[in-house]
């Protein structure tokens, strides 16, 4: 299904919130997007590019942090990567995004590795299966589901 629409009627309008569809474009309102969904972007240039919702969805920002032997990261919401880059390893108190969306993920990698992890969901929420530490060159992934208000280990 393609949605042939402005981004910023997209942002505007609220299409991709759950509730009412925006005024004056019911047809575009998508009541349970699975994120296969495809949708035309129009930029300031003469190209259209066509992009997955899933795409948009998962666009969020990332946070690039030097590793110090003590690192502590507060997750601020939009961010969905927290990359830690350096020689030495170290350690990590992370706080989960205060307020998430359902099906956010939040990746964490580490160049060095990180000896001690403490991964600590913030007011409300829980975190399923936490991490204690990540061996250089790793990740871990969750996925917040907005029902259970918990963040589940992916990988």
């Amino acid at each position: 299904m393609k949605k042939n629409v402005f981004l910023s009627s997209l942002i505007k309008n609220n299409i991709f919130e759950s509730g009412t569809p925006g005024a004056g474009i019911p047809g575009y309102f998508i009541t349970s997007p699975t994120g296969q969904e495809q949708i035309n972007l129009v930029g300031s240039g003469p190209y259209i590019e066509t992009v997955y919702l899933s795409q948009t969805r998962d666009a969020s920002g990332y946070q690039v942090i030097q590793e110090q032997v003590t690192n502590t990261v507060n997750v601020p919401n939009g961010v969905s990567v927290i990359t830690f880059w350096g020689d030495a390893d170290g350690t990590a108190t992370i706080t989960t995004a205060p307020n998430p969306y359902d099906g956010q993920r939040l990746t964490i990698f580490s160049q060095a590795g990180i000896s001690a992890l403490t991964l600590t969901a913030n007011t409300g929420q829980t975190i399923y299966n936490p991490v204690v530490s990540l061996s250089g060159n790793t990740s871990v992934t969750y996925i917040y589901n907005l029902s259970a208000t918990t963040w589940y280990r992916m990988q």
